[in-house]
């Protein structure tokens, strides 16, 4: 490969110290140094930045750049994006320099004059930035990808802690130092891709609570002076890891590491080709950008005992997939022993309960109707302790709705509006609401607050979620949110692609077979890890309904009739989609006959008795009543004991907010409604 002088190779080792505004960048030691203050860049990161600093003044195009820094080889936009986003955070923290995107041309690095550069740099401070908790939402997107509905919370706005808050640690943050990660292979390149990792989740947490060692000493401890690491760097948790290669691919285990007791709380393994493991720092940094557990409250206070934090982690992580839902809650009683006047350990106890009851038929462990009641109360007894601890913190009126029966529309909702108007920018209350309107027909309300709450965490799955049933339930494109759109590439460093997994290739499914054009299902189908995706269950019901809608024979159309007959012992996914397709193709006896499964009599003459109706079945979300798809159902006069038996024609007269689809349709319960 021939390169040009300007695009020589560049070789941190042998590139000379030099100035930038006020910075002194040292390649050999990837340092910026200001002052006292001094940033470790990235080895990449440090190569982008010489090859723009020797050509300060002139456009580099992004051949060029991949020829200085990446040898000539194939690198996707996001390696090069994530560099340039990395210097330009340096300049605006610093000053003295800016880097410019020439549109489809490339970069242009200035520097500006003297004059222009403050005379004293003062260094950059933490911000305080909210992550999110990836790893509940992983948790959550394979138990819908097994049909179920996972509700947890997410960080409500920062706010003081409450008066009894128990300090253990006072006017001391918690510290994480990350540690090279060790090659177990032998390849010159090895121990900088190790480096590269630990640099990147460093560079990652630097804007959380924690504070962040710096990798100047932490990269110190390699081999066996790991041992010593906690007690040397004084660090409350560790991140290190290991590297391997085995059949074409590069695998990275990484563990969270409690630093007082020298165990693993956190662990998890990364795969990715061996031609793409330059992506892998990045896509471990983006997971531990939505990792951190300074949220909720523990970044609300600097004297969190570590053994909190650590049983946070143990109480919503479990292998990388796994999650141990009895073990979280059992975790998350230990959490609320060790901190008893504690609004956040209350309300994650009480989060735990209700969702092991919320879950327990799902996950297999079989709770008895008495047990249930016994966590409903356990987890009521730590919400309302929470709400005493700290009147300002509204994520406990959301385990309040949580545990309340689902017939009892109007008493959930008043929960999660007393929990917003304690803490409006809670996210768990914000989901719970945007669900409860959207599966009460309400369809526009609740997509105004989706938006919302997409625009403001574009990279949870949660609101990603939230966005797609929106639009997609009001007849709006999904398919590039979950394929080839903002969120797809923002994922991308992680490896993750959700149209492989069931719950959003189910999605796919949806648009195209009920709100796309003919054919557009069969179409889809023809994709083999789709179809797999989709009838892992054995029954081609997917394929059936794509052809049936598609050409509205007889004989397809009793096809799926036969396929859905036995579609009350099936996933949520295949219940969902027979429901639409049984109305689609005019077999509404079929679909009423469905409905008493999937919307099983919830009525109960006292709390208790609904209740009990509660723990003994399981509701499909009620949204896919109101759809336009499903709209010949609603005209017939079945509907209306439907609706009635589930509490919602209950809940539309007392509140007098009458489902969106009145407002267009002239249906007996509309008319109902009305009189």
């Amino acid at each position: 490969m021939n390169f040009e002088p300007q695009n020589q190779p560049v070789d941190l080792a042998h590139e000379a110290a030099f100035s930038l505004g006020a910075l002194e960048i040292r390649p050999a030691t990837r340092e910026a140094v200001a002052g006292e203050a001094t940033e470790v860049l990235e080895p990449r990161v440090m190569q982008v930045l010489v090859a723009l600093a020797r050509r300060r003044g002139e456009v580099v195009s992004r051949d060029e750049l991949i020829l200085s820094c990446w040898g000539g080889r194939a690198v996707g936009d996001d390696a090069i994006n994530r560099c340039i986003a990395r210097i330009r955070r340096l300049s605006e923290s610093h000053g003295g320099f800016s880097l410019e995107t020439i549109a489809r041309v490339g970069y242009r690095l200035s520097e500006a004059s003297p004059s222009a550069v403050p005379a004293e740099v003062t260094p950059p401070q933490p911000v305080k930035h909210r992550l999110r908790p990836y790893w509940i939402a992983l948790a959550a997107t394979l138990v819908l990808a097994a049909g179920f509905g996972l509700r947890h919370w997410i960080a409500p706005a920062p706010k003081p802690p409450p008066a009894k808050m128990v300090a253990a640690r006072p006017m001391a943050k918690l510290t994480i130092a990350v540690l090279p990660f060790t090659p177990l292979y032998a390849d010159p390149e090895a121990q900088h891709l190790g480096d590269s990792i630990a640099l990147r989740l460093a560079d990652t947490l630097t804007n959380t609570a924690f504070d962040i060692i710096s990798p100047a000493k932490s990269l110190q401890y390699r081999g066996a002076a790991k041992a010593g690491a906690a007690q040397g760097l004084h660090a409350d948790f560790l991140i290190d890891g290991d590297l391997r290669r085995e059949g074409g691919k590069i695998s990275v285990a990484m563990r969270i590491i409690d630093g007082h007791r020298n165990t693993t709380i956190v662990a998890g393994t990364f795969e990715r080709p061996v031609a793409e493991a330059g992506a892998v720092p990045d896509q471990i940094a983006a997971y531990m950008a939505s990792l951190s557990p300074l949220t909720h409250g523990i970044n609300n206070s600097a004297g969190w005992d570590p053994r909190i934090v650590a049983a946070y982690l143990r109480a919503n992580y479990q292998d990388g997939v796994r999650h141990d839902f009895y073990g979280a809650y059992e975790t998350a009683r230990d959490v609320a022993l060790i901190a008893p006047d504690n609004a956040f350990a209350q309300t994650m106890h009480g989060f735990m309960a209700a969702e092991l009851v919320n879950m327990g038929a799902q996950v297999g462990n079989g709770l008895p109707a008495e047990r249930k009641l016994a966590m409903i109360a356990e987890a009521r007894q730590a919400a309302n302790q929470a709400i005493k601890l700290d009147p300002g913190y509204g994520d406990p009126y959301a385990v309040l709705a949580l545990t309340t029966p689902p017939f009892d529309w109007a008493v959930r909702e008043d929960y999660l509006r007393r929990g917003l108007v304690a803490s409006p920018e809670s996210q768990i209350g914000q989901i719970q609401i945007i669900e409860l309107l959207q599966h009460a027909g309400r369809f526009s309300e609740s997509g105004v607050m989706a938006e919302k709450l997409f625009a403001g965490a574009p990279t949870q799955i949660r609101p990603l979620i939230e966005v797609i049933n929106a639009r997609l339930w009001q007849g709006k494109p999904v398919r590039a949110l979950i394929t080839r759109g903002e969120i797809g590439i923002k994922y991308a460093g992680m490896g993750m692609q959700y149209s492989k997994i069931p719950w959003f290739a189910a999605k796919l499914f949806e648009e195209a077979a009920f709100h796309g054009s003919p054919g557009d299902a069969e179409s889809l189908m023809r994709d083999p890890a789709i179809r797999i995706l989709l009838e892992q269950e054995g029954v081609p019901v997917y394929s059936h309904t794509a052809v049936a809608l598609h050409t509205h024979r007889a004989s397809d159309a009793d096809q799926v009739v036969q396929d859905c007959a036995g579609s009350d012992h099936r996933s949520a996914e295949v219940k969902r989609t027979c429901f639409m397709a049984l109305v689609a193709l005019g077999r509404l006896d079929d679909a009423f006959q469905l409905a008493a499964i999937v919307y099983p009599d919830q009525r109960g003459s006292t709390p208790e008795v609904r209740q009990q109706r509660w723990f003994q079945t399981e509701m499909m979300p009620a949204a896919y009543l109101f759809i336009p798809q499903t709209a010949a159902l609603r005209a017939d006069s079945r509907f209306r004991d439907v609706v009635e038996r589930i509490g919602l024609l209950q809940y539309w007269k007392a509140s007098h907010h009458p489902p969106d689809f009145c407002t267009t349709e002239k249906v007996p319960v509309c008319n109902l409604l009305n009189s």
